[in-house]
C-alpha cells in the first residue's frame, strides 16, 4: 500500500509476485475497501451533515483553522464555527507577545525608570536590604539608592527630583514604575507636574529598561565578588562599583557611547579606576602615629566614594570602613582569595526573597573620582556605617583662572635627598641597552645622558604599526615631550598651565566674549583644551602651545552658521614668488598672527560653555562669543575675510588667479603678500613697506615678526648669493623614523623599472592605516621632491584595497629617500624669466584600467615651479592621441 504523505490518502497498492512488486494505481472503489474508516465516514455524510463545532468537540477542541487536514476524513466541512469557544479560551489562551522597543526619549530626563530590588537574605554591614533604581532613558545614566525599608523611596526619589533641577537644569516630565506602593505619592507629581506610568500587573516587561539594566549590574557585581572573594556583606560595595564601571563604558545602544559622555558630552576620566577587592595599603594620619609607629593600614579596596576624592577601603586589621585618597595598589594580590569562612558565599545567592512580588535587580551610579585634585592629605574613619551613596554624576571641581588642583601635602613638603651617583651601563652591554626618556610622571628636565645615540637603536628594528595599542599608551607615555590629551593632565605641569593662562589672557584682551546666562531656547556648545608643542626648523622646542578649541561638531547648519569655505595660498604659488623673489633679489620675510582665528567676526549668535577651570563650580553663566574662536566653523572663513578687508583697505589688491595673493604697487616699490591661514610671506624689493605692511597688522592684529623667511609649512628655507633652496630634510626624516627606515639600505632609484603593479598582486594587508597614512605623508613630501611624483602617483592608487607587494614597493620609496634625505629644489639668482613647459605620456600603461600616465613640468628661467603626474580620466586609443 502507498500513501500520500501530505494528504495521507492511498494512492495505489502493490502485489508480491516472482519476488517483485507489481503497482497497481488507486481507484475508488479500492481506497473505499481498504480504508474502512472513509467509507463508513462517507456513508454517514451521505446521510446527514455533521457541523464543525460537534466535530471540534469531538477531537479535543481541535483549531478551527487546522480542520483542512482532515478534509479526507471529514467531509462537507468548511472549517467555521458558528460561536466562539469559551473553553478554548478557558483552556489554551496565552499571553500575548511583547514588541521589541527600540525607542527612546528624546531629551535626558524626559522619561525615568524606577524599580526596587529586594529584600536579599544577608544584609550588609551597613543595614541596607533594597535599593531603589533610576534609568534615564535618553542617555541610561543609572542612579541607585541604598535603602533600608520600602519606605524610604518617597525621601531619594523627592531628594533626585531637586538633584536634576539643580545640576542639570532638567525636569522630570514621566516617571515609569511597577506598581508597588513604594511609588504612589501623587500629590508629589501633581505639584510636580510630572506623568506616573504604571507598568500592568506582573507584567515586567513594560518596565524593562530597569530590569534589563538590573540584570547587567548583577553579571558584573558577581564577577567582582568571585574575582575579590569578600564576604557577602559586602554586596552592597559590589553593586556600587559594578555600576561605577557600567556607567562609564561604551554601548552599541547608544552609538559606541557611554552614558556618562552622552550625558555631560565629554568622555569619563578611566585613570582612577582600580580592581575591586585588591589589596591597598593606605597612609596613616601624621597626628595619630609616633616615629616608630606604621605608615601605612593594610587594607582592601571596595569602591569609590560619593563626595570625597579617595578610595572606599577596608582595614583588615581594625575592621573599619576608611576614605584615603594616599594609596597605593596592589591590583592583582587579593587578600581574601586564600580565606576560608561561612560568610563566603556564592553571588548566585543574592536575590529578593521569592514571596516577595517585586523581583527586581539594581544599578546605580557613583560620582566620578579625581584621584589627580585633593585638597588635603587624609582618610576618614567610618564604623561600621556608610551613609546613602546616591550616586550622582558630577563635573570636576571647577575653580579661579586655571588653577593648580594639587596642594602639597605635610609628607611631602619634605625635600627627599636624592641620590647624585651617576648610574651607567655595564660595558659589555652598552651597545644593546636603550635608554628611554623620562616620563611626565616626573616633572624634571631630561638628563643629557637620556638622549645619547646607541649602536643598535630599538626604533631602527621596529615599527610603532606593528604594535598594539597598549604597547603603543606605553610608548607615547616615554616620550621626551608629551603633549597632554586634557586638562586634568596638562594642570599638574608649569609649563603647559603658562601656556592656558596666556591663551585665556588673549581671549580676554580679544574680548572674544561676555559672560551672561544662557537664554531660554538656547543650546550651547563644549570647548576642550588642545595642546601642541611648536618645534624649531632643526627639530629643537619652540613653545608650548595650548589652544582652546570650540566643540563646533555641535554647531547646527542655518542657525549656528552658513558659509565656510576659506582659500589657502596654493604652493605652486609659492615656489613661484620664491623663484622671483631670488632672480629679482627681493627681500623675504615671514609672519605669524598670534590667535588669528580669534579676530575674526561673527554674526550669528553663539553661547559656549565656560572653559575648564574659568568659573567657579556654583557659577552657571555661559560664554556668548562676539568674535570667532578655533573649532567654530565659520573660524577659517570669518578669519580670511577681516584679514582680506584690512588688507584691501591698506591699498593690496587681491589677486583673482590665487585668492591668497596680495599686491600692492607704488612708484617706488611692489610688495607681495601670501597667506595660509595664519601664515604670512612678505616679498618685495622696499624694505620700509615690508616694515610698513608689518606696523599695520601688527596694529590691527597681535603678530610675532619671525625675520627673514627660513621655514614654513614643514619646508626648510636656505638662501644665498647663488640662489635660495628648499627642501623637507626633518620631515623625511620623521617619515624614515616612524617607519623604522632611517638605518636602512638606501636605494638609487624610487621605483623598479620593471615592476607593473596591479590591484590583485599580493596578499591584503591585515591593518590598511599604516599603507594609507605613509602614501599621505609621501604625498606632502611631493611639494619639493618631483623626483618621487611618479611613484607617489602608482601607489596611491591602491588605498582602498593594498597588498604587501604595494606596501614593499612604498618601503622602496622611503630606501631611496634614505639615499638623499635633504633633497629639494634649487632656484638659481641668475634665472631669467622664461616660462617653459615639458609634457609627456605612456600609452595604456596600467595594467587594471588600459589608461595612460601623463606628466608635465613648467620651468621659470632655470627654476621648476609646477609639475604633476596623473593618471588620464579616459582610455586613449593611440599614442598619439594619450599624447
Amino acid at each position: 500500500m502507498k500513501k500520500d504523505h501530505l494528504t495521507n490518502k492511498i494512492i495505489g497498492f502493490a502485489e508480491i509476485q516472482n519476488g517483485l512488486y507489481h503497482y497497481n494505481p488507486a481507484t475508488s472503489s479500492f481506497t473505499n475497501h481498504h480504508n474502512p474508516a472513509i467509507k463508513s465516514v462517507a456513508n454517514s455524510a451521505n446521510t446527514h451533515y455533521e457541523s464543525p463545532d460537534l466535530w471540534h468537540y469531538r477531537l479535543g477542541h481541535f483549531p478551527y483553522t487546522k480542520f483542512k487536514m482532515l478534509s479526507d476524513c471529514i467531509v462537507d466541512n468548511n472549517g467555521t464555527s458558528t460561536a466562539p469557544c469559551d473553553i478554548c479560551h478557558f483552556a489554551k489562551q496565552k499571553r500575548l507577545p511583547f514588541n521589541n522597543s527600540d525607542s527612546y526619549a528624546n531629551s535626558a530626563f524626559d522619561l525615568i525608570h524606577m524599580d526596587v530590588w529586594g529584600p536579599y537574605r544577608v544584609t550588609s554591614y551597613s543595614g541596607f536590604k533594597y535599593f531603589l533604581t533610576i534609568v534615564d532613558d535618553h542617555t541610561r545614566c543609572t542612579w541607585v539608592f541604598m535603602l533600608k525599608t520600602k519606605s524610604e523611596v518617597k525621601f531619594h526619589m523627592i531628594n533626585f527630583h531637586k538633584m536634576i533641577e539643580t545640576q542639570f537644569h532638567k525636569r522630570i516630565k514621566c516617571i515609569r514604575t511597577d506598581n508597588g506602593t513604594e511609588f504612589i505619592f501623587p500629590e508629589f507629581y501633581k505639584r510636580n507636574g510630572i506623568v506616573h506610568q504604571l507598568s500592568c500587573v506582573e507584567t515586567p516587561q513594560q518596565n524593562a529598561r530597569v530590569e534589563r539594566k538590573h540584570q547587567h549590574i548583577l553579571q558584573i557585581a558577581r564577577a567582582l565578588l568571585y574575582q575579590s572573594c569578600l564576604p557577602l556583606i559586602f554586596w552592597a560595595d559590589c553593586v556600587m562599583t559594578a555600576v561605577h564601571i557600567i556607567n562609564r563604558l561604551p554601548t552599541v545602544i547608544l552609538k559606541n557611547k557611554s552614558p556618562f559622555e552622552l550625558l555631560y558630552g565629554i568622555k569619563p576620566d578611566y585613570s582612577h579606576l582600580k580592581v575591586f577587592g585588591s589589596l591597598a595599603y593606605a597612609s596613616t594620619l601624621c597626628a595619630n602615629r609616633t616615629k616608630f609607629d606604621q605608615r601605612a593600614i593594610k587594607c582592601v579596596f571596595i569602591g569609590y566614594p560619593l563626595g570625597s576624592k579617595g578610595y572606599k577601603l577596608y582595614d583588615l586589621s581594625n575592621h573599619k570602613i576608611l576614605i584615603s585618597r594616599n594609596v597605593k595598589f596592589y591590583e592583582m594580590t587579593f587578600p581574601y582569595k586564600n580565606t576560608t569562612t561561612d560568610s563566603l558565599t556564592k553571588m548566585n545567592d543574592i536575590s529578593p526573597t521569592q514571596d516577595n512580588i517585586d523581583l527586581h535587580i539594581f544599578d546605580s551610579y557613583p560620582k566620578q573620582l579625581n584621584t589627580q585634585s585633593t585638597s588635603e592629605n587624609h582618610y576618614e574613619h567610618v564604623e561600621n556605617q556608610i551613609h546613602d551613596e546616591a550616586a550622582v554624576f558630577s563635573h570636576h571641581d571647577s575653580s579661579s583662572l586655571i588653577q593648580d588642583n594639587t596642594n602639597a601635602t605635610m609628607d611631602e613638603q619634605h625635600v627627599q635627598r636624592q641620590c647624585t651617583r651617576v648610574r651607567s651601563v655595564p660595558i659589555h652591554l652598552k651597545d644593546y641597552v636603550y635608554q628611554l626618556p623620562i616620563s611626565l610622571d616626573h616633572n624634571t628636565n631630561t638628563n643629557a645622558s637620556v638622549c645619547n645615540l646607541v649602536r643598535y637603536p630599538i626604533n631602527n628594528y621596529i615599527t610603532y604599526d606593528r604594535l598594539t595599542s597598549s604597547h603603543k599608551c606605553f610608548t607615547v607615555a616615554l616620550s621626551n615631550t608629551i603633549e597632554p590629551k586634557t586638562y586634568k593632565q596638562a594642570i599638574n605641569f608649569p609649563e603647559w598651565k603658562k601656556a592656558m593662562n596666556d591663551e585665556i589672557q588673549a581671549l580676554e584682551n580679544n574680548k572674544t566674549w561676555i559672560l551672561v546666562n544662557l537664554p531660554e531656547n538656547q543650546h550651547t556648545i563644549g570647548c576642550k583644551w588642545v595642546f601642541k608643542t611648536k618645534l624649531k626648523s632643526d627639530g629643537s622646542l619652540d613653545r608650548y602651545k595650548a589652544r582652546l578649541v570650540a566643540k563646533g561638531y555641535t554647531q547646527e547648519e542655518g542657525l549656528d552658521y552658513l558659509d565656510t569655505f576659506s582659500p589657502v595660498v596654493k604652493l605652486t604659488t609659492v615656489r613661484i614668488l620664491l623663484a622671483i623673489a631670488t632672480a629679482k633679489n627681493w627681500f623675504l620675510h615671514q609672519l605669524d598672527v598670534n590667535n588669528a582665528f580669534l579676530h575674526g567676526d561673527l554674526y550669528e549668535d553663539i553661547y559656549m560653555q565656560a572653559p575648564p577651570g574659568y568659573l567657579a563650580a556654583n557659577d552657571n553663566r555661559v560664554c556668548k562669543l562676539l568674535k570667532s574662536l578655533y573649532g567654530l566653523k565659520q573660524a577659517s572663513r570669518q578669519w580670511y575675510c577681516k584679514l582680506s578687508e584690512s588688507l584691501k583697505s591698506f591699498g593690496y589688491n587681491q589677486s583673482q588667479a590665487d585668492f591668497s595673493l596680495f599686491t600692492k604697487v607704488t612708484n617706488t616699490s611692489f610688495t607681495v603678500l601670501l597667506l595660509y591661514v595664519d601664515d604670512l610671506i612678505l616679498a618685495g624689493n622696499d624694505l620700509n613697506e615690508i616694515s610698513a605692511v608689518k606696523t599695520f597688522l601688527h596694529n590691527k592684529f597681535t603678530i610675532k615678526d619671525l625675520g627673514e623667511l627660513k621655514y614654513i609649512l614643514g619646508i626648510e628655507i636656505a638662501r644665498s648669493e647663488k640662489g635660495i633652496s628648499l627642501c623637507q630634510r626633518k620631515y623625511t626624516l620623521d617619515i624614515l623614523s616612524d617607519a623604522g627606515y632611517l638605518n636602512s639600505k638606501p636605494f638609487s632609484t624610487p621605483m623598479d623599472p620593471k615592476l607593473k603593479l596591479s590591484k590583485t598582486q599580493g596578499q591584503p594587508l591585515t591593518d590598511p592605516k599604516s599603507y594609507r597614512t605613509l602614501i599621505g605623508r609621501l604625498l606632502y613630501l611631493t611639494v619639493t621632491r618631483p623626483d618621487i611624483s611618479y611613484s607617489v602617483q602608482t601607489l596611491s592608487q591602491f588605498l582602498s584595497n593594498p597588498t604587501d607587494t604595494h606596501l614593499s614597493a612604498a618601503h622602496r620609496v622611503l630606501r631611496y629617500l634614505k639615499n638623499s634625505p635633504g633633497k629639494g629644489l634649487f632656484y638659481p639668482s641668475s634665472s631669467d624669466f622664461k616660462l617653459q613647459g615639458y609634457t609627456d605620456s605612456d600609452w595604456a600603461a596600467c595594467i587594471d584600467t588600459r589608461r595612460s600616465i601623463s606628466g608635465y613640468c613648467f620651468y621659470l628661467g632655470d627654476s621648476l615651479i609646477s609639475w604633476k603626474s596623473k593618471k588620464q580620466a579616459v582610455i586613449s586609443r593611440s599614442s598619439t592621441e594619450a599624447e
